[in-house]
């Protein structure tokens, strides 16, 4: 990733926030919660709860590129899987131009 990491993601077009929105909620709102706050019916009894996107804090720690890597591998010694062998990376990048919207900072 390295010279990559602070790239801005180009904007997204409506037709891909669709895409991502229709993913997230099939396969990420379970745990991140309709509305993007970490509270997700499978959230209840985690050691570590999900990413809350409604966090601006939290949302800006991390670049766009570093979101989409979160996406595509996981993190280690959470529930927080990698996505990148059942996602295409117009899948992850649709989902992530979904998951901003709960911030509207980026």
């Amino acid at each position: 990733m390295g010279d990559q990491y602070y790239k801005p993601s180009v904007p997204a077009t409506k037709a891909q926030i669709e895409l991502g929105k229709k993913i997230y909620l099939d396969r990420c709102a379970k745990c991140h919660g309709e509305q993007g706050k970490g509270d997700g019916p499978m959230a209840e009894g985690l050691v570590y709860l999900p990413a809350n996107f409604t966090d601006t804090t939290r949302m800006a720690y991390y670049s766009d590129e570093g979101h989409k890597q979160i996406i595509r591998k996981g993190i280690i010694g959470t529930v927080m899987f990698g996505w990148e062998e059942k996602l295409s990376e117009k899948e992850i990048d649709a989902v992530y131009a979904y998951i901003k919207n709960f911030t509207k900072t980026r």
